[in-house]
């Protein structure tokens, strides 16, 4: 079997201390203006795909913490980038 090769552009987020669901993955998606398939979660590891303008325009001004924050309702120093 082949594996199909992902070539969208990403970031990786860390979330201590906390899983998230599906409607945690379904804020982050929203707030960021991407597809909830855009958003994926393994071992507490958040992968952001940037597929949106505006998700980009979060992640150039490093705002990409505290809009996860907010969407988790959790306090920002439990979030760490990549």
């Amino acid at each position: 079997m082949f594996g199909m090769v992902d070539n969208r552009e990403k970031t990786l987020v860390k979330v201590a201390g906390m899983r998230i669901s599906r409607p945690d993955a379904e804020n982050i998606a929203t707030d960021l203006g991407i597809t909830f398939n855009d958003v994926t979660v393994d071992n507490h590891i958040l992968t952001i795909y940037i597929t949106s303008d505006e998700c980009r325009e979060i992640i150039k001004d490093n705002a990409l913490l505290v809009f996860i924050a907010m969407a988790l309702e959790k306090p920002i120093e439990d979030i760490t980038a990549g």
